[in-house]
């Protein structure tokens, strides 16, 4: 008998889903009225390896299941309910009539039960953007039972996020949440995860997967801070060492030290530290440090205080 079947399968925790539409002679057609559905385990039809047949009460089927659709449309589906790992292997599709339509499709489907739901994906996979873009992320995860798909939730939630199940090119289901946010310099380096909670049928619980990423958010200098080492007063004739720091992505590339006169801000000398004797009261005064990336730069003043042995200067 001629026919071609096209099969879409989904095996999991919750259901097995198996869809067939299929094309059959038109002298078959009338036979349709009395035909039923037949779900075979194994790659070769045999006695005994029918596990479903549509016209069979639940408790009189090896498999609990469903037929949903119409047979006389050449359009049903067999949905198989509680699967554990033990149903794992192949299953094909047989329409059986009181006539003599009476045939089993060749290709076989392959079910994988697994303990575990499948990772949700996200994409991007990676993110490294500058501090102020606008950031979507998507998770997607598969909903092989549409009537219980999966809840998608963030962590954290930064933003309220779009969620919708939707059908994808091979008619498998899956759901998808969008979520948006501002990239901040406070993100840097935290962990974003979506969570995928599937409900199992009826009073049987709950399993769940996650997925995460790890953002990159380049930002110019933030909390930039200078220091003086001794603090307080200066002796004239003593060591005094500036210390700059910053948080930077990426790190700071460059240090810059400036020393205020009058109106005027004069370079003093660079890197982290900088370390000079103070030999008269005009070394003390304001000072900057000003840290620098590829994104930007920040300043911080620090003050010196200086003082004679025999006339100390008023601290300011």
């Amino acid at each position: 008998m001629a026919g071609t079947v096209r099969f879409i399968l989904i095996g999991c925790l919750l259901q097995g889903v198996l869809s067939s539409q299929f094309q059959i002679p038109a002298k078959y057609e009338n036979d349709l009225q009395s035909a039923k559905a037949v779900l075979i385990r194994g790659k070769k039809w045999q006695d005994g390896n029918h596990v479903f047949d549509s016209n069979k009460t639940q408790s009189e089927n090896r498999i609990q299941g469903r037929l949903i659709g119409d047979l006389l449309q050449k359009n049903c589906t067999i949905i198989m309910d509680r699967l554990t790992t033990s149903y794992a292997d192949h299953y094909s599709f047989r329409i059986d009539s009181m006539g003599p339509l009476k045939f089993t499709f060749n290709k076989t489907v392959p079910i994988l039960v697994t303990d575990s739901p499948p990772k949700p994906k996200l994409t991007p996979e990676k993110v490294e953007v500058t501090e102020g873009t606008s950031v979507s992320l998507t998770c997607s995860a598969a909903a092989p039972c549409p009537k219980l798909p999966p809840t998608l939730t963030w962590t954290p939630r930064l933003r309220n996020s779009v969620d919708q199940l939707q059908e994808n090119e091979d008619q498998t289901k899956s759901v998808s949440s969008v979520l948006t946010f501002t990239a901040s310099h406070l993100l840097h380096g935290q962990k974003i995860s979506c969570t995928a909670l599937y409900k199992l049928q009826q009073g049987d619980g709950e399993k769940k997967s996650e997925q995460s990423l790890t953002v990159s958010v380049l930002y110019p200098p933030k909390s930039t801070s200078a220091s003086v080492s001794p603090s307080g007063s200066v002796m004239l004739g003593s060591s005094v060492t500036l210390t700059c720091s910053s948080n930077a992505n990426p790190p700071v590339q460059s240090y810059t030290w400036y020393k205020v006169n009058g109106k005027e801000m004069k370079t003093v000398g660079s890197g982290q530290n900088l370390t000079f004797n103070v030999t008269e009261p005009s070394d003390g005064g304001q000072y900057y440090c000003e840290a620098q990336n590829d994104h930007g730069r920040q300043r911080s003043p620090v003050f010196v205080n200086t003082q004679t042995a025999d006339y100390p200067e008023k601290q300011r």
